[in-house]
């Protein structure tokens, strides 16, 4: 009786250590892989989709991540505006159609704004910017994301190929409880991807 219930105890005892090192190895590496921007003069500038908007209102996150983009294009360090992001069934709008409403807001012509309006997950916004980029002989871009977004994509841009640099969203607008989730939820989302799975969605 007693060697059962003690055998049961380890039994649980382990599944805890595991799932406590499941979290935090991959919290560890985002932690740990997080840094300032990296952006160097590229082709094109991508920005990583997100919902459009949240409760009614345009989702802070994303113009952060918009504004950066901006920022850079602006600056000179690239001429065109990637914005990546499909249809949200959640809200009703097409992620890349927002985010170049925001972009041309921000004063940036429609010329210089590229949309990808397919992509429902950070892979698949990897994937279809690279088949823009293939399209249009480009060869280097500047992903733009939160910054507890960009270790992941910069996995996945790796994986695809493509000749990148990070730039995370300085003075992040995304409210803290919004930021708190993401930073639960990411780790997660690491370890769906080193176990083979490309289609969790893009924060």
């Amino acid at each position: 009786m007693f060697g059962m219930r003690r055998f049961w105890v380890r039994i649980l005892a382990v599944g805890l250590l595991l799932g406590w090192l499941a979290y935090a190895v991959p919290l560890g590496y985002i932690l740990t892989n997080q840094g300032p921007t990296t952006a160097r003069p590229s082709e094109a500038v991508l920005v990583l989709g997100a919902r459009g908007y949240i409760d009614g209102e345009i989702n802070p996150c994303l113009v952060g991540r918009v504004r950066e983009g901006v920022r850079l294009v602006r600056q000179g360090l690239a001429p065109y505006l990637i914005v990546s992001g499909g249809y949200d069934p959640e809200d009703g709008h097409l992620e890349a159609e927002v985010m170049a409403q925001i972009a041309q807001g921000q004063g940036l012509k429609p010329e210089q704004i590229v949309l990808e309006p397919k992509a429902t997950s950070t892979y698949e916004n990897l994937l279809f910017t690279k088949q823009i980029m293939e399209a249009r002989g480009w060869d280097s871009l500047i992903i733009v994301s939160q910054a507890f977004h960009l270790p992941r994509a910069a996995l996945m841009a790796g994986e695809l190929g493509l000749n990148f640099t990070l730039a995370p969203v300085p003075d992040d607008p995304c409210p803290t409880v919004f930021l708190a989730r993401s930073y639960l939820r990411e780790p997660l989302a690491l370890d769906f991807y080193w176990l083979g799975g490309r289609g969790t969605p893009a924060p």
